[in-house]
């Protein structure tokens, strides 16, 4: 602290010892007025205790004190600490052996022993305290001894005589408590106590009150009646004063000692009592002022000192709170202290005077200057200031802003909230400056983003931080109530109609003009671009939030960071579409197009794909977007990127996959074996496959894994339309996209193939190509297939149509001799809006007449604004592609098929037999069941669920084709027509490949609904044409055909147009009068019965 010579310390030591000195002499003095009370003077003697008295005190020491105890009792409260040792003390005199010999003397050390003992167990090391302890704690002992030795008048004497010793004990410990204290040396505090001791008597004290008293007679005052605000309020003051030294004559003067003579005189009372006081306050250790619980010698000693010296009690409140203002602006006094400090400062008390309010403005005056810069320096360290801090502030500035004694002593509180406010302010500016400082450091290696959202992140801390240590119902003179704008944000607030400080407001506002700056600062930086996704969300995020917590507080934000942020959405979005291209390419380009396991029958490439699609989708949505709006749109661009790469792979899978089907028929004659292990009827009945002929077409696993790609990758799409989570607003759920029926649409059509073209040229094929006509305008023609009855052209062609048209599909035959030979005549396509608004992939096959088919994919180009368009077109690529790639596999064992079914057909040519039996067909189905078995068993065994389902249907359409051709050759071939055994074992035949594919009797292959489809049912049908006569055929024709007429629709159903083909194939195959002259013209008569 200070030294003796600048705060005069030493002489409030001797004021300080010598009321201690005459607390000693005056305990001294009831001690000897209490021996003679007792007629004896105490000796220790070496009388053992009586019987009963000891019995009586074990029963007494195991019932206990019986002492109340509460949670936060200290457990070295004296009671506590007596309790204990009672307990213990009890235990020992019943187990020790030489207690009958026990003198009182013994008893007592014995106990002394405990509670020394108790002490060392709970921490408490020697010192004043301990001896503090200890005296109460054997008053507290002795509190049960005495009512026991009642009747025994030799006890009651000695412990009578104890209660003294411990009275003088007690008054002898203030003498030491002052020298430590003063930290004093040991034998210069001796000596003082030897020279101060005789006159600090009870004699003298009284002696010094009386002159006291006489002055205030004669009129002889510290302070005069100019000193108080009224004549009144001084002769009240006189009165008080001459009250108290009566009381305290009283009090001395009642005291049972013997009187003495007083030789020499000695001040008691000193001049500056005041002064004193608050000496000793400054040296007292926080807790003996303040903390009762933990040790109240200091506190009594005060209060003694107080009283003796005459010392206001207004004052000493006054008193205490400069010492704590100084202890704290030297940190040596927590807040806590100092909040008490102020709080017992609550009102005037009667003994008040002008002077001593005075100089607890003057207090006030220095505390509010410290608090102000203590505020202002938390203030700009707020992120590191705990909040206990900001709590203990606010508590202090609210009691002196609402002090009663100031608010009526000065003008208002007015300037003292202006100085906070302006604290505020320059804290806040200064706070944002170190903030710029740390984070735009040169050492920092982030860009100009990266550096405004960390400031972003400590402004909503400082703001979240300020909302809670400044609430309305804390921190009155603020004066906010805070409301939830939304349950997402709290940091919202408003400013009621109550004067007071608004702290974010004041907070925010110098910041802002520098904030400003820095975000255009932020937007100008080039490399600003470069802020990853979710930082740009947070960045956007937060700027938002403190404008509107800017504009709610008053203030005026004007930047709008949207444009900035759709900009970062947009580019992010463009990278992500680039990194996806990338993505693509080098997942395939590593694929080496094996399955992933024994269970996933996929490759790599397709999930690395869905992988690269996940991992950029889910910043996106675990993110906050500041709109619906936003995020829809967000959503839709993120899906026409997935659309958009996705048709990609499948467009580069399906080149890899045509090519390599391509390179495999080139090299046939090479192939290796086939890498199925068990066939189609193997995996059903576990028999061993029949090894395949070299020179068929084998389906490798290459082949499987690419087709289940396409499989996953529809699996896959569902998975992140789920993870998307994605809701659509109100007004878009559900709704469908619907387009005038006058709009006028681009289509891009695509010539896939055909199938069963008529035999235009003499070898028995056709040189076929295709035109398509909307009205009577041309929108496209393929090249020319040569020599094939089954070409593949995929050829695509773009046009505008407007409204409802018809596309015609007309298959030519070349000649290059003549004119082009008509091949085949498509019913019409209707092109209409409404059908092609979801601009989605659709596939239709065309029926040709006279006979054959063509498939026809169509798509209206353009796009919706709706997230679910992009993934159904997603899907529903990836559904084209697999469904294209499993007829490009079927047209590449389509030759395999055609020879096996033909060489089937060859072996019962010619053959007449009675019986048909399933032996016969058997024998003539061998090749062909044996090579599906191979096929269907590779396929069976590494095809997923959904490419099976594609592939053994196109394969089934397939052979039906194939049995169609043999029963009804294409026209313009020059085959015989069936004899009656030919044609039931093909019926037979065709039947007993439909169970094949069944799975015969297990019925655990296709479904047999899938197989027993219309054209196969269709089919079978024909099989009682054969046996109608040429009468029944005929009228069955004009039945037909007056069921054609009576319709009411643009053209003939199919099924009704084919069943009329099959008609006029066998009267053409029964009767020459018949001829395919006659069929084509009758098919095109029904077909198209009027000219568009």
């Amino acid at each position: 602290m200070l030294s003796d010579d600048e705060s005069g310390f030493y002489e409030t030591y001797e004021h300080a010892l010598r009321i201690a000195l005459l607390q000693q002499n005056i305990a001294r003095e009831v001690y000897k007025a209490g021996q003679e009370t007792y007629k004896e003077k105490f000796v220790t003697t070496e009388t053992p205790l009586p019987a009963p008295f000891r019995e009586s005190l074990c029963e007494a020491l195991e019932k206990g004190i019986n002492i109340p105890t509460t949670p936060t009792t200290h457990p070295l409260e004296p009671s506590q600490v007596a309790t204990r040792c009672c307990a213990t003390l009890a235990t020992t005199l019943r187990n020790q052996g030489s207690a009958e010999n026990i003198t009182l003397e013994e008893l007592l050390q014995l106990y002394v022993d405990h509670v020394l003992f108790d002490f060392r167990n709970n921490g408490l090391s020697p010192s004043l305290q301990v001896k503090t302890r200890l005296v109460k704690c054997l008053d507290e002992f002795l509190l049960v001894t005495l009512p026991l030795a009642k009747g025994n008048t030799d006890l009651m004497n000695r412990l009578g005589s104890y209660k003294l010793v411990l009275l003088h004990l007690e008054q002898d410990q203030y003498v030491e408590f002052v020298g430590e204290l003063f930290n004093q040396d040991s034998t210069a505090h001796q000596e003082n106590i030897r020279l101060l001791r005789p006159y600090c008597t009870r004699q003298a004290a009284i002696l010094e009150l009386q002159s006291h008293q006489a002055k205030l007679e004669e009129g002889d005052t510290l302070y005069k009646e100019e000193d108080f605000q009224s004549p009144t309020e001084f002769q009240k003051w006189m009165s008080s004063e001459k009250e108290k030294i009566k009381q305290l004559l009283n009090g001395l003067q009642s005291i049972p000692c013997v009187m003495s003579e007083q030789e020499e005189k000695v001040s008691l009372i000193p001049k500056d009592a005041k002064k004193h006081l608050k000496n000793l306050l400054l040296l007292m250790p926080p807790e003996e002022q303040y903390s009762k619980s933990t040790s109240e010698i200091g506190s009594i000693f005060l209060n003694l000192c107080t009283h003796h010296w005459r010392v206001p009690a207004f004052y000493r409140k006054a008193a205490h709170l400069e010492a704590a203002t100084i202890k704290w602006d030297m940190d040596e006094l927590p807040y806590e202290y100092l909040g008490e400090a102020i709080a017992e400062v609550d009102s005037l008390s009667e003994d008040a005077i002008l002077p001593d309010i005075r100089a607890l403005l003057s207090v006030c005056e220095s505390l509010e200057v410290l608090l102000i810069k203590r505020f202002g320096e938390a203030l700009r360290l707020l992120d590191r200031n705990p909040q206990e801090e900001f709590g203990w502030i606010k508590v202090i500035v609210n009691n002196i802003k609402d002090n009663p004694i100031l608010l009526s002593h000065r003008e208002g509180n007015g300037p003292f909230v202006q100085q906070i406010e302006e604290c505020i302010q320059y804290s806040a500016l200064e706070r944002y400056k170190e903030l710029q400082a740390r984070v735009f450091s040169d050492d920092q290696e982030f860009n100009e983003a990266q550096n405004l959202l960390e400031i972003t992140r400590i402004m909503l801390d400082d703001i979240a931080k300020c909302r809670t240590m400044f609430p309305f119902d804390e921190f009155k003179w603020v004066g906010l109530v805070w409301l939830c704008r939304r349950s997402s944000d709290p940091l919202f607030c408003r400013t009621p109609s109550s004067p007071g400080i608004n702290v974010i407001a004041t907070l925010i506002k110098p910041q802002l003009g520098y904030f400003t700056l820095d975000i255009q600062n932020m937007i100008d930086d080039p490399n600003s671009k470069h802020i990853a996704l979710r930082d740009t969300f947070e960045l956007y995020s937060n700027v938002s939030r403190l404008s509107d917590i800017a504009k709610l507080h008053g203030s005026h934000f004007q930047f709008d960071l949207t444009k900035w942020f759709q900009s970062q959405i947009n580019r992010w979005l463009a990278d992500l579409d680039a990194k996806a291209l990338d993505w693509v390419k080098r997942a395939i380009d590593k694929d080496q197009f094996g399955f992933v396991s024994d269970k996933l029958r996929h490759s790599s490439s397709i999930v690395d794909l869905f992988s690269f699609f996940q991992q950029q989708v889910n910043p996106g949505f675990e993110l906050h977007w500041p709109s619906s709006q936003m995020k829809a749109s967000f959503v839709r661009d993120l899906s026409k990127i997935v659309m958009k790469r996705l048709q990609l792979y499948c467009q580069i899978i399906r080149e890899k996959f045509h090519e390599q089907m391509e390179r495999q028929r080139d090299e046939i004659a090479q192939k290796a074996e086939s890498a199925s292990k068990y066939g189609w009827t193997s995996l059903l009945r576990k028999e061993k496959a029949n090894p395949p002929d070299e020179n068929e077409f084998e389906i490798p696993n290459e082949y499987c894994v690419m087709l289940n790609n396409l499989a996953q990758a529809e699996s896959s799409l569902f998975k992140l339309w789920t993870a998307l989570e994605y809701e659509p607003e109100p007004e878009d759920s559900g709704s469908e996209n619907t387009l005038d029926t006058q709009t006028t649409l681009t289509y891009l059509v695509t010539v896939v193939q055909a199938q069963n073209l008529p035999a235009c040229n003499f070898n028995g094929s056709s040189d076929s190509f295709v035109e398509l006509n909307v009205g009577s305008r041309g929108v496209g023609q393929t090249t020319v297939i040569e020599e094939s009855l089954h070409p593949w052209w995929e050829e695509s062609f773009q046009f505008e149509a407007h409204g409802s048209q018809k596309l015609h599909v007309a298959v030519y035959a070349k000649n290059y001799m003549q004119d082009d030979e008509i091949c085949g005549l498509g019913l019409p396509l209707v092109l209409e809006a409404q059908t092609y608004a979801q601009y989605t992939i659709q596939e239709d096959w065309i029926p040709l007449v006279p006979h054959g088919r063509a498939l026809i994919r169509s798509v209206a180009l353009g796009e919706t604004e709706h997230v679910e368009y992009y993934f159904g077109k997603s899907l529903n690529i990836v559904t084209v592609t697999l469904n294209d790639m499993a007829r490009l596999l079927v047209y590449q064992m389509q030759q395999d098929l055609s020879t096996h079914i033909h060489g089937m057909f060859h072996s019962i040519r010619g053959k007449s037999t009675t019986a048909i039996t399933t032996e016969l067909c058997d024998k003539a189905l061998h090749r062909l069941l044996n090579y599906l078995d191979r096929s269907l068993g590779t396929l069976y065994e590494n095809l997923y669920d959904k490419s099976w389902k594609a592939v053994v249907g196109e394969i089934w359409s397939s052979i039906i084709d194939i049995y169609e051709s043999i029963l009804f050759p294409p026209l313009g071939t020059s085959r015989s027509p069936l004899s009656e055994t030919e044609l039931q074992v093909t019926y037979k035949c065709l039947e007993l490949t439909k169970v094949f594919f069944n799975g015969g009797s297990t019925e655990s292959g296709v479904h047999i609904q899938e197989l027993e489809n219309q054209r196969y049912q269709q089919l079978m049908l024909t099989q009682r044409l054969f046996l109608m006569s040429t009468e029944e055929l005929i009228d069955s024709f004009r039945a037909h055909v007056n069921q054609v007429h009576t319709e009411d629709h643009d053209g003939p159903e199919q099924s009704i147009l084919m069943t009329i083909y099959y008609i006029l194939r066998v009267l053409q195959m029964v009767h020459k009068a018949f001829n395919e002259r006659f069929v084509r013209k009758q098919m095109e008569m029904i077909a198209f019965p009027t000219t568009d």
